[in-house]
């Protein structure tokens, strides 16, 4: 008699291709995709207060890279990784362990597919790092692909893929904004990096564990999904249509994750820098804000030409042309000439400059914003309190004319 297999739905990344707005939507919406048999398992809070930890499957992968650590042999890294990442995790310590935990909520809500999401599976390794070792991508593939043979179920793996010159740059302001030790310039992070942008070879390691049947991959770019990720995911992967209560379109830090124009991750690196020397220096947060709010005031940057002159990115596209059409062809349902529909920039006529300096000028200009922003806060905190004086006044004095209080 054969045994009814569970699908396994793992959505893998890669990074910056909108997981968390997926993952804080399917997190919102557990109950309503519980009602359609699909468990997006949620737990009790192990993130020590980081939201994407909470609503991810973060700690799969810690615990899937700890053993594919440990099986190459790097038994000394693998417990520095445990220290730093293993608090998140609690209360288990296995891949056993936790997909115990999944299994026992599919049997109490009575649901036939299981949904997990983490991005840092595909390259196994966290946005914020820049040294990389393919090794234990390819071991973590293999033993995630013996373990969901162990437990006879039925996987498919879900992949967004970026093209590579937006995906370098998207890393390195992560990298900056999001590290306060991280001071590394461009140049030598877009040198460091550039392994991970083989998006072929990270994939090969995917699809020679479980198969290039069980990869969907979807090109992350408006031509390819114009309603965005969570419409595409649902659509491509689920095989239906999101819940309509739109809670996806709540706007926060961790959902929306926008990457700021060059000037202010510029801006942030001498921060990051004057943090590491003991020097003073002005809030993270409030040099965001700006950031953001300049963003939307119609002070448009110029994307990635601040980062690469129009020559730099063509190259860099041509380097890679050649396994994304390998892509296409091994993983696409209907392949395509280019796996990015985007156009490239065009060279014409004009001049190749590259991308300017960050000027003494636009450094006193954000310093300005942020202080503008800053004394605005300040002001409202002083009228907060000044409310709440006002009101206790109030309260004491209408006491007095209402129940005779004596002082």
């Amino acid at each position: 008699m054969s045994v009814t297999r569970t699908e396994l739905i793992l959505h893998i990344g890669q990074h910056k291709t909108g997981s968390k707005a997926l993952q804080f939507f399917l997190f919102k919406n557990a109950k309503d995709l519980r009602a359609k048999s699909v468990l997006y398992p949620t737990a009790d809070d192990s993130s020590r207060g980081i939201p994407a930890y909470a609503v991810s499957h973060f700690r799969v992968f810690v615990l899937l890279r700890r053993e594919a650590m440990l099986e190459q042999g790097d038994g000394e890294a693998a417990n520095a990784f445990w220290r730093k990442y293993g608090v998140y995790c609690g209360p288990f310590e296995s891949l056993d362990a936790i997909f115990d935990s999944f299994d026992s909520q599919m049997a109490r809500f009575k649901t036939k597919r299981l949904l997990i999401s983490a991005e840092d599976l595909f390259d196994l390794h966290l946005s914020s790092e820049i040294e990389f070792n393919p090794r234990w991508v390819k071991k973590a593939a293999q033993l995630l692909a013996q373990f969901v043979h162990r437990r006879n179920y039925d996987p498919k793996l879900v992949v967004y893929l970026r093209r590579q010159d937006r995906l370098l740059i998207s890393h390195y302001a992560q990298l900056i904004k999001g590290e306060g030790a991280a001071v590394i310039n461009f140049e030598e992070f877009r040198a460091r990096f550039a392994p991970r942008l083989r998006s072929l070879s990270l994939l090969n390691f995917w699809s020679a564990a479980f198969g290039p049947e069980k990869i969907l991959v979807r090109p992350y770019e408006s031509k390819a999904m114009p309603l965005g990720t969570i419409h595409d995911f649902f659509e491509k992967a689920l095989g239906f249509k999101p819940p309509t209560n739109e809670a996806w379109l709540e706007q926060d830090i961790e959902t929306v994750n926008a990457t700021p124009s060059r000037d202010f991750i510029e801006f942030i690196r001498i921060l990051n820098q004057r943090t590491i020397d003991k020097k003073p220096t002005l809030p993270r947060r409030w040099v965001l804000e700006a950031a953001r709010l300049e963003s939307g005031s119609g002070t448009q940057s110029d994307g990635i030409r601040e980062w690469l002159s129009p020559r730099q990115q063509l190259a860099l596209l041509k380097r890679h042309a050649k396994e994304n059409l390998e892509i296409s062809k091994i993983f696409l349902t209907k392949p395509v000439a280019l796996l990015f529909q985007e156009a490239p920039p065009s060279l014409g006529g004009r001049q190749d400059p590259g991308p300017r300096e960050l000027s003494p000028q636009r450094v006193v200009d954000i310093a300005l914003q942020v202080e503008r922003l800053m004394d605005i806060e300040r002001r409202r905190r002083r009228a907060r309190r000044l409310a709440w004086v006002v009101l206790a006044i109030l309260i004491i004095l209408t006491g007095w004319i209402s129940f005779g209080w004596e002082f």
